[in-house]
């Protein structure tokens, strides 16, 4: 992938063919997002970077079974909610 604007969804698409550069811009477009997010759940910084580390860990790892039938990112603050609180 080369530096132009991918939308989630491109960059979701990416990720599902093992592109790991796809990966590595999701991350850093939701990173910070996804851990004041957390941080909102749980009021613990190193808890909430844990727990979104664990997310994109599992996306990785599932990206070939994960099917996003909306949007990308309310999938991922979705999937953040509930590691969370689980």
């Amino acid at each position: 992938m080369s530096n132009a604007c991918y939308t989630d969804g491109e960059l979701f698409d990416a990720l599902k063919k093992g592109d790991y550069v796809g990966y590595n811009k999701l991350f850093e477009r939701y990173y910070v997002r996804l851990c004041r997010y957390v941080y909102t759940l749980l009021e613990n910084t190193e808890d909430a970077e844990d727990v979104v580390q664990e997310l994109f860990l599992r996306l990785w790892k599932n990206r070939k079974q994960i099917e996003i039938r909306e949007n990308v990112e309310g999938y991922l603050f979705r999937m953040a909610k509930h590691l969370a609180l689980n």
